[in-house]
């Protein structure tokens, strides 16, 4: 038997120094020295190349980190191993980062003398580049300077620097790589490159992009990845625009910087309609622009919300309004909720507060349950918002509202913009919009249970949307009854056909519930058993029980039960088909 020049334990390994050459240890294994260990230690990531040949029996290799520091060979340890059978040579290849690590050769079967051989690949590092531009046309040339790479091989280990762009949806394009690199003077491990590519073959829309860069050496060894953003604007198309279509020079300016993304945000349309009031009073230049800004023909986009109420502005102003009137009674109305519905309900001043909580509260999205009637009869409102949640039994499900979700938008500033639709119920119209600061009238005002302000919020732009449309004060309008159709198609956006209860069948309530269609019905006269008279309420639900029996579940958008109970006392209504046709004596109706 050979002397044992190699440990035979994790904590008498032998000691190896890696390097960028090639160094080679012998040693011999076998049944009375069945295992050898070395140890060593890695600066920084690195690719290592290790090989046990000159076998004349089997034994294997395996490369080890000593994950828990117990100084033993424990299950999880092992990070690679080479098993071929026989006397064939085995083999590891595998990039590391910086740290202690154990190899271990071990006998399989037989005695053998072997060769250790190691060399350590490191990885290209410190690659940094910068752009020349980040703002480009999308005919320009994209150039980066400042670039430099490293690699403690010597740079002629270097094999590139492989380049794509992040496009805005997060799609990737592969674009040429840098392969040339000139080493420093008096580093022969630094180099600098350079790279420039035209952006004009790859017809970039316009928007925000990342150029990312990543260095490999002849091994397949990578460096860090380096991201640098920059945007691209239509040349072609923009800047002509502006300068054709608009007449205010300061408005040409700020409507072109603003709009070199492609589009103009709720943000940007509130700076060019502050800039419009620059001299005291609106004049006709900036009235003409600002209609031309919303005009459909423009080479950028506008959110469908921001456009209408940023064309309720522009429609609105007149040449010689002074500022101060441009910026209340227009931006303000529709930008920013300052101007409510008229502070009275049926004679009776009201006073606004400043809603304390938070929009949907902790589940983010809207909830039926947040639906709880204050004081107006505004019940056929109330119950079409609860009819667009999806099938519910119970206050204990989690049934979502796409309609009211998407009805909603949280501007970020404490105004919310929410969303109605104009014309009739048989023809509905256009999606129209008003925003709403956090004052409600709290003595009348839907319940802010649990701080969740929501529906309280759409209530008040409800009225706020009624009093624009009709010219009669909002909670009046809102607060003393309604036709459930309009209501729905209000809400929805969606004709709405009307039932008589003689006409409505359990199959068409089913049918409708599971296409995701709203319904409403409603009572009038005295109260029934179950059912409050006068009343509207949201159909949840539909189903035939265990026992065969239809039944119809309804919710009473006060969020209690009402007249009598009827499980939790939760609002949700449980009624047997026949219970449902002779309660509600209006009908049905169905968005």
């Amino acid at each position: 038997m050979a002397v044992d020049n190699a440990g035979n334990t994790f904590s008498k390994s032998k000691n190896l120094t890696f390097d960028s050459k090639i160094q080679t240890f012998s040693d011999w294994i076998g049944a009375s020295d069945s295992e050898d260990f070395y140890r060593f230690s890695l600066s920084s990531r690195s690719s290592l190349n290790i090989v046990v040949d000159g076998l004349s029996a089997n034994a294997d290799l395996q490369l080890i980190k000593d994950n828990n520091g117990n100084s033993s060979f424990d299950n999880g340890d092992v990070i690679a191993s080479s098993t071929k059978s026989g006397n064939a040579s085995e083999s590891i290849v595998e990039t590391l980062n910086a740290g202690n690590y154990f190899i271990r050769v071990y006998s399989k079967s037989g005695d053998s003398q072997y060769n250790l051989k190691f060399f350590q690949n490191f990885s290209p590092s410190s690659l940094d580049f910068q752009l020349n531009k980040d703002t480009l046309k999308a005919t320009d040339t994209l150039a980066i300077n400042s670039a430099s790479i490293s690699d403690n091989n010597g740079t002629d280990d270097l094999l590139k620097v492989d380049f794509r762009i992040k496009k805005p949806d997060g799609n990737y394009i592969d674009v040429a790589d840098a392969n040339v690199f000139t080493a420093d003077s008096s580093n022969k491990n630094h180099a600098s490159f350079s790279y420039s590519l035209s952006l004009k073959s790859l017809n970039l829309e316009a928007g925000k992009y990342t150029l990312e860069g990543k260095a490999y050496d002849e091994s397949g060894a990578s460096s860090n990845t380096v991201s640098r953003t920059f945007t691209v604007t239509k040349a072609d198309t923009s800047p002509d625009w502006f300068s054709q279509n608009l007449s205010d020079q300061k408005i040409i300016k700020l409507a072109r910087s603003l709009a070199s993304d492609g589009k103009l945000s709720r943000q940007d349309m509130l700076d060019i309609f502050r800039d419009a009031q620059d001299n005291s009073a609106i004049d006709a230049n900036e009235v003409q622009d600002m209609r031309a800004l919303v005009t459909s023909s423009t080479p950028f986009k506008i959110e469908d919300h921001v456009k209408w109420l940023s064309t309720q502005v522009a429609n609105g102003a007149s040449v010689g309004m002074s500022a101060n009137n441009f910026e209340s009674n227009l931006v303000g109305r529709w930008f920013l909720g300052t101007v409510a519905p008229t502070s009275e309900y049926n004679g009776k001043q009201i006073t606004y507060t400043e809603a304390k909580g938070n929009l949907f509260g902790s589940s983010n999205k809207a909830r039926i349950s947040d639906i709880d009637q204050g004081r107006l009869n505004n019940c056929t409102f109330l119950a079409a918002l609860g009819s667009t949640f999806s099938r519910q039994s119970d206050d204990a499900g989690n049934a979502s509202s796409s309609v009211i979700d998407s009805m909603i938008i949280d501007n970020g500033d404490d105004t919310y913009t929410v969303r109605f639709y104009s014309g009739t119920y048989y023809a509905p119209g256009e999606a129209q919009y008003v925003t709403v600061d956090r004052r409600i009238p709290t003595s009348i005002s839907a319940q802010t249970n649990n701080g969740v302000i929501w529906v309280a919020l759409v209530e008040k732009a409800y009225a706020q949307w009624r009093e624009w449309r009709d010219g009669s004060p909002g909670y009046d309008l809102i607060g003393n009854g309604g036709t459930v159709a309009s209501a729905l198609s209000f809400v929805t956006g969606r004709q709405t056909t009307n039932y008589s209860i003689k006409k409505i069948s359990f199959s068409t309530l089913e049918t409708s519930l599971k296409a995701g269609k709203a319904i409403v019905t409603s009572r009038t006269g005295k109260d029934t058993s179950y059912i409050v008279g006068s009343h509207a309420y949201s159909v949840t639900n539909a189903y035939t029980s265990s026992n065969g029996q239809q039944r119809v579940i309804v919710r009473n958008p006060w969020g209690v039960d009402g007249k009598a109970k009827s499980g939790a006392n939760d609002g949700f209504i449980d009624l047997s088909y026949q219970e449902f046709i002779n309660s509600f004596n209006v009908g049905v109706s169905i968005s």
